[in-house]
């Protein structure tokens, strides 16, 4: 495992550790957020770039924390995963601005409800953040490393 990898790992564990022990799991976990941000990226991956080159790219995301053979390797695969951090951070936006729309048409029925409503409203950037930041850009990194050292040879 890179040592990139392995700090990346531990940040993300121990911000999440401390998060939930202060705020409880119930805080951060929305599966519906989870799962619409996740559709929305793969849907625009999916018409950006392809089956082929989207799914090829999927494939080569461990380059960031293990060691992954040249020959799994495409140049290709950084073109698609820095389309995918724009990807993610666009479905954040999407489904951040869907939420406010949900929140405040809800607004008048319910004003105790806003707080609660504006904190998983915030859940997409975080998700979208902790993807991007913390997965696909040392992918990104990885890979590069991998094709210059395959350049030099």
């Amino acid at each position: 495992m890179r040592l990139a990898g392995v700090g990346g790992i531990g940040v993300v564990a121990l911000v999440w550790c401390s998060a939930l022990s202060q705020w409880g799991p119930d805080m951060f976990m929305d599966l519906t957020t989870m799962v619409l941000l996740g559709v929305t990226v793969a849907g625009l991956g999916l018409a950006s770039f392809g089956a082929g080159d989207f799914l090829h790219a999927l494939k080569s995301l461990p380059a960031a924390f293990v060691h992954v053979p040249q020959s799994q390797v495409a140049p290709r695969d950084t073109v698609v995963l820095r389309g995918m951090v724009r990807h993610v951070y666009a479905a954040a936006a999407l489904a951040t601005v869907t939420g406010a729309i949900i929140i405040l048409s809800d607004l008048a029925s319910a004003p105790e409800t806003i707080a609660a409503g504006c904190a998983v409203d915030l859940l997409p950037i975080l998700y979208s953040i902790a993807a991007a930041e913390f997965i696909i850009r040392p992918a990104i990194s990885g890979l590069d490393s991998l094709l210059a050292e395959a350049a030099r040879r």
